[in-house]
C-alpha cells in the first residue's frame, strides 16, 4: 500500500530543525564570514553587531576591566578555539561564566582578525592611512571623521561598541593598558591592505596603530560620528 501525499508531508518541527542545522554549515560560520551575513543569522538574535562581539564586550564590562594586561596577554589557545567552535556551530554560551578574561579578550580579537574585508575595509584602507598626519592631530581627526562616515553601517555599529569598550579599559588603572598599548594590540586586527607586501605592512603599522590610538583618545567625537 502506497502512502498518500499528506502522509509524506514533513512536519514543521523537522523543517525548523533542518533550517537550524543548515546554519552550522561552512557558508554560515560566524568567524570569517562577512558582517552582513553574520547579522542575518537567526542565532544572531537580531542584534546590530555580531553576537560574539556583543557577548565578549558584555562579559569584559562585567568582570574583565581590572585584568592586568587585558588584550595584551593571550588567553589559552585551546579554550579560545573551543569557544570559537561553539559560536560557529550556533551554540553560543554565557561568557559571563568564563573565568579567564584573557580568553574572552583573545576571542574578541580573533573574531575581528577574521572579518574577511577587515573592520575598516580594504577599500578605505588608503584613505585612512592618508588621513593621518603626525604633525597635525587636529587635522587628522577631522579627516578621519570624513573617512569613518564612509564605512558600512554594520562596520560603524561594531566600531562604536569596540571603541566604547576600549575607552573604558583606559580608565581602569589596574589593567595597566593605555590607549597606546591597546592600539598596538588592535591595529593589526582592524586594518588590512589589499596588498600583502610585508614591507608595506611594516611601513604602515605605526600609522594605523596611531589612528586607533587617536580614535580611543577622541572617543566622544568618534562615537558621535558613528551614531
Amino acid at each position: 500500500k502506497y502512502m498518500s501525499p499528506s502522509q509524506l508531508k514533513i512536519p514543521d518541527s523537522i523543517i525548523k530543525a533542518i533550517k537550524s542545522a543548515s546554519q552550522t554549515t561552512n557558508q554560515n560560520l560566524m568567524f570569517g564570514a562577512p558582517l552582513d551575513d553574520v547579522l542575518r543569522l537567526d542565532y544572531n538574535q537580531g542584534l546590530p553587531v555580531p553576537l560574539i562581539v556583543n557577548d565578549t564586550v558584555n562579559a569584559l564590562f562585567l568582570r574583565g576591566l581590572k585584568t592586568e594586561g587585558l588584550f595584551r596577554v593571550s588567553g589559552n589557545v585551546q579554550r579560545v578555539d573551543e569557544l570559537r567552535k561553539c559560536y560557529d556551530q550556533g551554540r553560543p554560551i554565557d561568557l559571563r561564566t568564563e573565568e579567564d578574561s584573557h580568553v574572552i579578550a583573545s576571542l574578541l580579537k580573533y573574531y575581528l582578525r577574521e572579518i574577511p574585508d577587515s573592520l575598516f575595509t580594504t577599500q578605505l584602507y588608503k584613505e585612512f592611512i592618508e588621513a593621518y598626519d603626525v604633525t597635525d592631530l587636529e587635522k587628522s581627526k577631522k579627516k578621519l571623521v570624513e573617512v569613518l562616515r564612509k564605512l558600512p553601517e554594520a562596520n560603524r555599529s561594531l566600531l562604536k561598541l569596540l571603541l566604547t569598550l576600549l575607552s573604558k579599559v583606559t580608565l581602569v588603572k589596574e589593567n595597566k593598558m593605555n590607549s597606546a598599548n591597546l592600539a598596538i594590540c588592535f591595529g593589526p586586527n582592524l586594518f588590512r591592505s589589499a596588498c600583502d607586501s610585508p614591507e608595506l605592512v611594516l611601513q604602515h603599522a605605526p600609522v594605523y596603530n596611531a589612528i586607533v590610538r587617536l580614535m580611543i583618545d577622541e572617543v566622544e567625537t568618534m562615537l558621535q560620528v558613528l551614531s
